[in-house]
């Protein structure tokens, strides 16, 4: 399956010492684990201030409070606690302090421990002139199966893979200060679809050595929160993904401050992206003096996203959202251009920058039922007016949620629409994308991995989502779901080297010929483009818990696709199979 040369099998001893040596860290920190330090400098007099403890925990997204705590909401009749996450555990304390206290009669009693154990998570002995520390690792195994090999993106991807290794070291200090730093082993991307990729065991060469992907630290107190460091985040109502921001990318560098109210929160977030170009980008670039879209070029290699969201609880059941982010690239920028009381469409700098905006709605009517939408904007073609193309983005869904048999039942309906030009500029580095550059020791190159900060199928798709699924919390769930995807040809634009934006005033690109993508002709293009590319997935997917520490998973997908890379014609079937056992410690 796998043949090396002597230097190559060299390389694998050396990693292999690696992999030995975190696997020893795990052992001589398992036992640990269970018993947190905590460093107390205390006296009588400071009895009362101790029994404060530190909520400045930034909960992960991956965490199964957002779940619970989202159904709760629902069948209280409440519209969604916020949808700016991830929360501190401050923030999820007061969202859980909002319910009424006569819901939890009504739900499953798992449900509260779930949310009341993320919430209390390591700060059992925090307080003022305290600190503790907790270190929980976690090993995944994973095998896959995929029937048919010219298929060359597998369903179970990167994103839907379990890292075979996590060993998470929190602090925690005084009454307002947390610290996270996560060693992370997975597959780099390069390995996941690869068709002889059986386990996420095995090949050195196979794993992404440039962790952490979660570190940082996060100073908070009461309604406030501030985080500086490395981490996901996701905005908005998307089951699927969101249109701002999402969590597909691997993870954001980020400047983060919330400060969160009963009927208000406020958000701002920076984030510092990878600027630098690919080689195909390069040659664009130097066989178009002209530059990417006619401008001259600033060239530095500079990228950032900011972003300003403000959220509303109308009334009991209906949330407001309003989302404002631009991205600069290509020119640094003025330290005045961050400042989070600001217009950013107001800046009318096409060289540099690309901004952006959205409105959502979340609505629960009555116990049970859920409604959202989201609009976003990132480039409005006004009537009578030409030259710029529409690039618009819809989602929007419904979600329905009933307890029984001790559990929850819940269905899922939800649609989305991106235009071709979405996310979209001339530069690459005026792109709303999150571009990690990496060196890929399977391919013994650097490796861009390039995905939309947004909606994670990018531009110029419609998508459509269904799922049922029941849970037993912190038991078992079991669940289906398909997913129909229509992909035209300017899906993958993000990723090319020339942009459809170059000549927009005179229809003509940098090469000097004229183009259907360019111009008054790019405003008659309507998702999907061209030859589309129709894709079909049935899912099926359960997890049982053993016990508290150990946990079986299973997915089982059939995918269906015609017009397969939007080539006329090209059918294709698939079946793939994805098994994991997890242990906690």
């Amino acid at each position: 399956m796998f043949s090396y040369t002597f230097s190559q099998v060299a390389g694998i001893l050396k990693n292999m010492k690696k992999i030995f040596l975190i696997f020893f860290a795990i052992l001589f920190t398992v036992g640990l684990v269970s018993a947190p330090l905590a460093i107390a400098q205390t006296n009588s007099q400071d009895t009362e201030n101790s029994a404060k403890r530190n909520y400045q925990r930034i909960i992960p997204l991956s965490s199964p409070i957002y779940r619970e705590m989202d159904r709760l909401y629902i069948l209280a009749g409440k519209s969604r606690p916020s949808l700016a996450r991830p929360w501190s555990a401050d923030e999820a304390k007061k969202i859980m302090e909002a319910l009424p206290q006569s819901l939890f009669d009504s739900v499953p009693a798992d449900s509260l421990t779930i949310i009341k154990r993320e919430i209390e998570f390591g700060n059992e002995r925090t307080g003022a002139r305290k600190a503790a520390y907790k270190i929980s690792p976690e090993i995944n195994i994973e095998g896959y199966f995929q029937a048919n090999n010219d298929r060359k993106k597998r369903e179970h991807g990167y994103e839907e893979r379990q890292p075979l290794l996590l060993v998470p070291f929190e602090g925690w200090f005084f009454t307002s200060l947390f610290m996270n730093l996560e060693i992370e082993l997975r597959q780099e991307h390069a390995i996941a679809d690869l068709a002889n990729n059986y386990t996420n065991v095995g090949n050195p060469f196979g794993f992404d050595w440039h962790f952490p992907f979660r570190s940082f630290l996060s100073i908070g107190g009461e309604h406030w929160n501030f985080q500086f460091g490395r981490d996901k985040v996701s905005w908005g109502p998307g089951i699927v993904s969101n249109m701002i921001i999402s969590d597909y990318p691997d993870f954001f560098n980020i400047i983060r401050f919330t400060t969160y109210w009963s009927r208000f929160k406020f958000t701002t977030v920076y984030m510092g992206l990878d600027p630098w170009l690919t080689d195909d980008e390069i040659r664009f670039k130097e066989n178009n003096p002209r530059g990417f879209g006619g401008y001259d070029p600033f060239n530095e290699l500079f990228k950032a996203f900011l972003a300003n969201r403000l959220e509303f609880r109308v009334q009991d059941n209906f949330s407001l959202a309003i989302t404002e982010a631009i991205l600069f690239g290509d020119k640094y920028l003025n330290i005045t251009e961050l400042m989070p009381v600001f217009i950013l469409h107001s800046h009318f700098t096409p060289q540099y920058s690309n901004s952006i905006i959205s409105i959502e709605a979340d609505y629960t009517p009555f116990s049970g039922l859920n409604i959202y939408l989201q609009f976003a904007a990132d480039e409005v073609q006004l009537v009578g007016e030409g030259g710029r193309p529409r690039a618009l983005g819809y989602l929007g869904g419904i979600t329905y949620i009933k307890p029984a048999f001790d559990g929850f039942l819940s269905f899922n309906l939800e649609a989305a629409f991106t235009d071709p030009f979405l996310y979209n500029r001339w530069h690459p580095n005026g792109r709303i994308t999150n571009r990690r550059r990496i060196w890929s020791y399977h391919s013994d190159a650097h490796e861009h991995i390039n995905k939309p900060i947004g909606y994670r199928y990018g531009p110029d798709a419609v998508i459509l989502y269904a799922a049922a699924q029941f849970e037993k919390p912190d038991k078992y769930l079991v669940g289906i779901n398909i997913k129909y995807r229509l992909l035209g040809e300017m899906n993958d634009s993000l990723d090319r080297p020339g942009t459809y934006w170059e000549g927009i005033n005179n229809d003509i690109n940098n090469d000097g010929v004229k183009s259907p993508y360019f111009g008054r002709n790019a405003n008659r293009l309507r998702t999907p483009t061209g030859t589309v590319e129709r894709n079909m997935v049935l899912g099926l997917y359960g997890k049982l818990h053993l016990t508290d520490s150990i946990s079986l998973a299973s997915n089982i997908y059939y995918i269906h696709i015609n017009n397969y890379g939007n080539i006329q014609g090209h059918t294709m079937n698939d079946l793939e199979f994805a098994l994991s056992v997890g242990f906690k410690f």
